[in-house]
């Protein structure tokens, strides 16, 4: 009964291979603070098939005919995949399928399931037109509902609260908030490497001043705001930008940066390990976040000072002015305008760096992860 209790599945809605183009994708190693054994089962793609480091085990559900039958078949696959785990703990992210993904385990075999969510789908649908997954609004927003109701707990963590959207929806049940969460926190290797360096930002004299933006290359991004920000701040010669991240946009904007004409100003890097990237925040005077996650977490546990639009996770958990300088969202005059007062104000530009060191220092700590994810265990049993 004990290994039981202490073994966690997460279901992951996408490919292995996505995870890992991605770089981040053993920050899952991160639940192994609390359970003995942690299995992430992946519902569409084939190949890799098991993929294990530590205690922690990365498997492929697909059935290699493709993502459609892939979603049809995986009631099936779940429904074997824990019977055969046995885990304490079943876990989802996945706000728009749960609800028929995981119904043989919640019918069969009477497993309750928690939800941790990873977007606000109303945002998402209000910036971009469309919904989360490619269906259409309306009945992305039908299974969402269904979903509601057949979730046993939803937990709201700290580092990137959705409570007051979660409050919001009559149909969500038990909900539980904790400090901080593993998909909050980098890899282990990449803590490691940032642990080496120096809690602090680097001074701005000569040179240029380097701005750093990492995240995937896709529509829901905004990146191409980034390129509009070095348009405004084209009358200073020191402005640079480096992306980070690859997607299928990146020939689309590197477009779009000639026609704006600030090809010379921001240079594209590409995707880099994550372990590697402690050493381009270190080279940067400031991180710029148009629509990001973890990559806005990793520069601030670096010590970068940030400028960010007023996406909800960020206006719920920074304060403007103390530890970043947050602007309307789309806004990408007021974005390139926090980029100036930053270049122009040192004091402002060490302050900002030293307030987002102490917040991620506060929020996306391992010492907090022991206790949140024994607290979602005690709610679930």
């Amino acid at each position: 009964m004990r290994e039981q209790r202490h073994r966690i599945l997460c279901v992951a809605n996408c490919r292995i291979a996505d995870m890992l183009a991605k770089g981040n994708v053993w920050y899952v190693r991160h639940f192994e603070a609390h359970f003995d054994r942690v299995f992430v089962v992946y519902e569409f793609g084939r190949s890799p098939r098991f993929l294990v480091r530590g205690r922690t085990a990365l498997i492929s559900l697909g059935t290699g005919l493709g993502t459609l039958c892939d979603l049809l078949w995986s009631p099936v696959s779940l429904y074997r995949a824990v019977r055969r785990l046995a885990p304490g703990v079943v876990l989802t992210g996945d706000q728009v399928f749960s609800f028929w993904t995981l119904a043989l385990v919640r019918l069969l075999l009477r497993r309750k399931v928690a939800l941790i969510p990873v977007c606000i789908p109303d945002e998402i649908h209000r910036s971009t037109g469309r919904g989360t997954t490619g269906l259409p609004i309306w009945l992305e927003n039908l299974f969402i509902a269904l979903t509601r109701r057949t979730i046993d707990l939803v937990i709201s963590q700290r580092s990137a609260d959705v409570r007051p959207w979660i409050e919001s929806k009559s149909g969500f049940r038990n909900i539980i908030r904790v400090d901080t969460w593993p998909d909050a926190l980098p890899s282990s290797s990449f803590l490691a490497a940032a642990g080496m360096l120096k809690q602090a930002a680097r001074p701005s004299g000569g040179g240029d001043f380097r701005m750093i933006f990492v995240g995937r290359l896709h529509a829901e991004k905004h990146v191409e705001d980034l390129l509009h920000m070095m348009r405004e701040l084209r009358d200073l010669p020191a402005a640079a930008l480096t992306i980070v991240g690859d997607g299928p946009r990146r020939a689309e904007l590197e477009r779009l940066c000639a026609e704006l004409g600030v090809e010379r100003s921001v240079a594209f890097a590409g995707a880099v390990p994550n372990d590697r990237l402690p050493a381009l925040y270190a080279e940067a005077a400031l991180y710029v976040s148009t629509v990001t996650g973890t990559s806005l977490r990793e520069a601030a546990l670096c010590g970068l000072p940030i400028v960010s639009y007023a996406i909800p996770w960020v206006a719920n958990t920074f304060s403007d002015g103390v530890n970043a300088l947050i602007v309307p969202f789309g806004d990408h005059r007021a974005l390139a305008a926090a980029v100036r007062r930053v270049m122009r104000d040192e004091p402002l530009r060490l302050a900002l760096a030293k307030g987002a060191g102490a917040l991620a220092r506060e929020l996306w700590s391992t010492e907090r992860l022991a206790p949140a994810l024994a607290a979602v265990e005690r709610a679930l049993s």
